[in-house]
C-alpha cells in the first residue's frame, strides 16, 4: 500500500465523509468523460447530467454503508479513492433496499427513458455476470463501484483499496468480482490479479456499450 495512505470503513454516522466520498464518485464517473453516463442521460444537458451524477453517488454511497460497504482511501487528509462492495450475501442483512434522502430528487430530474434504460442495462448486465461468474458474485465479494478523484490519479488509491478486498477474500477462500465499461480499466483490473470471464456489448439507447466481467479467484 502507499504510504500515508488510510483505508477506512464509512458508517452511517459519517455524514460529512460520504458526501465527500459521493463527491469523488462524481468527478469520477463524470459524464464528460464517461460515455455510459452521457448515452443514459441523453437528453439531459451536461449540467443536468452532472446533477444527476451527483444525486446518483448520494443516493449509493448514503445505501452503500446501509447495505453493503463503502471505503475510501484516505492521503493528505482528503479522500481519493472510494469503493464500494457487497459482501458475500450470508454476511449482508437481507433487508430490502433503504431508500435514501435523495431518491425524490433524483426521480424528479432523471427522463423516464433514462430510468427505462439503466435498468435494462442493469438486468443484461446482472445476466451476463450469472452466466460467467462461478461461483456467484453473491457468494463473494462484488466490487459494485469505484472510483479516483481526478487529482489523486496514480497515486495507488484504488489499488490499495482493491488489493484490500483481495486480501480479506483470499483469507476467507472467496473470489472477488467486477465490470467495468472500459478496456484499460479492464487491463488494470487484469495487473492486479482478475481474470476476465466474459465481455458483453450492449446497445444504451443507439449507443453500443461494451463492459468487461472479471473475477478473482483463490487458489485459480
Amino acid at each position: 500500500m502507499p504510504t500515508n495512505v488510510q483505508l477506512t470503513r464509512l458508517t452511517p454516522a459519517d455524514d460529512a465523509a460520504a458526501r465527500d466520498a459521493a463527491h469523488v464518485l462524481a468527478a469520477a464517473f463524470d459524464p464528460a468523460d464517461h460515455h455510459v453516463q452521457r448515452a443514459l442521460l441523453a437528453e439531459l444537458s451536461l449540467a443536468q447530467q452532472r446533477e444527476a451524477t451527483r444525486l446518483q453517488m448520494l443516493q449509493a454511497v448514503w445505501r452503500g454503508v446501509r447495505d453493503k460497504e463503502v471505503w475510501v482511501a484516505t492521503s493528505e487528509g482528503a479522500i481519493g479513492a472510494v469503493m464500494v462492495v457487497a459482501p458475500p450475501a450470508a454476511a449482508r442483512a437481507q433487508a430490502e433496499r433503504p431508500a435514501s434522502p435523495y431518491d425524490g430528487e433524483l426521480a424528479a430530474l432523471t427522463p423516464p427513458a433514462a430510468v427505462g434504460a439503466f435498468a435494462a442495462l442493469q438486468a443484461a448486465s446482472w445476466a451476463a455476470q450469472a452466466a460467467a461468474f462461478d461461483p456467484p458474485k453473491e457468494e463473494g465479494y462484488h466490487v459494485s463501484l469505484l472510483g479516483t478523484a481526478p487529482g489523486s490519479q496514480r497515486r495507488g488509491l484504488a489499488g490499495a483499496l482493491v488489493r484490500s478486498v483481495l486480501a480479506r477474500a483470499r483469507e476467507e477462500r472467496r473470489a472477488v468480482t467486477i465490470t467495468t465499461y472500459t478496456e484499460e480499466n479492464a487491463a488494470y483490473y487484469v495487473r492486479l490479479g482478475f481474470v476476465e470471464r466474459a465481455r458483453n456489448t450492449f446497445d444504451v439507447r443507439g449507443v453500443p456499450v461494451t463492459f468487461w466481467i472479471l473475477s478473482a479467484v483463490p487458489g485459480a
